[in-house]
């Protein structure tokens, strides 16, 4: 996947620290982008196939992808 995010990233407040910041719920300046290379897999999650496609991916580095979570599963 080619990503691109124009230099700022939507954070969660509760994964501001996994990226060395701090505040509430917020788009930050956090430059990442270039080729991300996706991991997809069977899912680990409880989830049932009646809420889910039940496949999860991998996301390399620093876990971003468009919406920082803090996760990278």
């Amino acid at each position: 996947m080619l990503y691109n995010n124009k230099g700022q990233t939507f954070i969660t407040a509760a994964a501001t620290a996994a990226y060395g910041l701090s505040g509430g719920d917020n788009c930050y300046d956090l430059t990442t982008d270039g080729l991300i290379k996706l991991a997809f897999m069977g899912a680990t999650s409880a989830s049932t196939p009646a809420n889910s496609t039940r496949i999860q991916f991998v996301v390399p580095g620093d876990g971003i992808i468009n919406f920082a979570t803090g996760g990278k599963t």
